[in-house]
């Protein structure tokens, strides 16, 4: 089952682990041209939380959050050519990946499966949670 939830995401950039750019030596012809010589890169974590996915968000499920994932991030930011000198920047992207936990994922019961008749001797869809793990891709950006 495909839900849609509700996520909020953190990261952090570390300036000690700043991939190697040029930025600090752009022409104003360069970064007005947006060229990627003249782009700052850096990496750093992102922690993310998802809050009412799925029907596994009430207080019987023990609060609000349905998921959470941890990751790396890179992210991209360019120079804004009005202000070169003071290399400020207006603009970034952002790309993840990271390990998606869902403490609750809510699962058929044992013997059941899907798109099938139930057992014999069942007369109801049981089901059962447990632990599900994935991949997540994530995109940010700032303007």
């Amino acid at each position: 089952m495909s839900v849609v939830g509700f996520v909020l995401e953190a990261h952090y950039f570390f300036r000690d682990w700043l991939i190697p750019s040029l930025a600090n030596g752009c022409t104003a012809a360069q970064v007005s041209a947006y060229s990627f010589v003249c782009t700052d890169a850096a990496v750093g974590p992102f922690v993310t939380i998802e809050v009412g996915g799925g029907s596994s968000a009430t207080p019987a499920a023990n609060g609000p959050i349905t998921a959470f994932a941890l990751g790396a991030m890179v992210g991209f930011r360019h120079l804004d050519p009005t202000k070169v000198a003071d290399n400020k920047t207006t603009s970034s992207w952002n790309f993840g990946i990271g390990l998606r936990v869902d403490p609750r994922a809510q699962v058929l019961g044992d013997g059941f499966i899907a798109n099938q008749p139930p057992p014999p001797g069942e007369t109801a869809i049981r089901y059962r949670t447990e632990p599900r793990y994935g991949i997540m891709l994530l995109s940010s950006f700032s303007f």
